[in-house]
Protein backbone atom coordinates (compact mmCIF):
# COMPACT_ATOMS: atom_id res chain seq x y z
CA UNK A 1 0.00 0.00 0.00
CA UNK A 2 3.07 2.38 0.77
CA UNK A 3 3.86 2.71 -2.90
CA UNK A 4 0.46 3.48 -4.08
CA UNK A 5 0.67 6.18 -1.69
CA UNK A 6 3.72 7.44 -3.06
CA UNK A 7 2.95 7.26 -6.92
CA UNK A 8 -0.06 8.58 -6.91
CA UNK A 9 0.81 11.02 -4.19
CA UNK A 10 -2.14 10.28 -1.60
CA UNK A 11 -2.93 12.04 0.80
CA UNK A 12 -1.01 14.99 -0.72
CA UNK A 13 -3.40 15.16 -4.51
CA UNK A 14 -6.93 16.24 -4.74
CA UNK A 15 -7.66 13.49 -7.47
CA UNK A 16 -6.23 10.40 -5.96
CA UNK A 17 -7.11 9.55 -2.48
CA UNK A 18 -7.38 7.27 0.09
CA UNK A 19 -10.02 6.00 3.21
CA UNK A 20 -10.39 3.26 5.38
CA UNK A 21 -11.13 0.75 2.60
CA UNK A 22 -10.42 2.15 -1.06
CA UNK A 23 -7.82 3.57 -3.11
CA UNK A 24 -9.56 6.24 -5.50
CA UNK A 25 -6.92 6.86 -8.79
CA UNK A 26 -8.14 9.74 -11.37
CA UNK A 27 -7.20 10.17 -15.00
CA UNK A 28 -9.41 11.86 -17.67
CA UNK A 29 -9.38 8.20 -19.69
CA UNK A 30 -9.67 5.36 -19.15
CA UNK A 31 -6.85 4.07 -21.04
CA UNK A 32 -4.96 6.57 -19.58
CA UNK A 33 -3.73 3.81 -15.96
CA UNK A 34 -1.00 1.94 -16.29
CA UNK A 35 -2.30 -1.39 -15.73
CA UNK A 36 0.96 -2.86 -15.78
CA UNK A 37 2.08 -0.47 -12.89
CA UNK A 38 -1.00 -1.47 -10.75
CA UNK A 39 -0.52 -5.47 -11.34
CA UNK A 40 3.03 -4.78 -10.25
CA UNK A 41 2.10 -3.79 -7.18
CA UNK A 42 0.25 -6.84 -6.38
CA UNK A 43 -3.11 -6.25 -7.82
CA UNK A 44 -4.83 -9.23 -10.00
CA UNK A 45 -5.65 -8.78 -13.22
CA UNK A 46 -6.86 -11.43 -15.91
CA UNK A 47 -5.93 -9.92 -19.38
CA UNK A 48 -7.98 -12.44 -21.28
CA UNK A 49 -11.11 -11.57 -19.49
CA UNK A 50 -9.69 -8.21 -19.27
CA UNK A 51 -11.31 -8.56 -15.77
CA UNK A 52 -9.99 -7.62 -11.77
CA UNK A 53 -10.92 -8.66 -8.47
CA UNK A 54 -9.18 -5.94 -7.04
CA UNK A 55 -10.15 -2.79 -8.88
CA UNK A 56 -12.52 -1.49 -11.73
CA UNK A 57 -11.94 1.85 -14.05
CA UNK A 58 -14.83 3.50 -15.43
Amino acid sequence: MRSFRIDYEIPMSEINQEDNELFSLGQMNPDQFEIESIISKGLSYDSEKQHSDDFTII
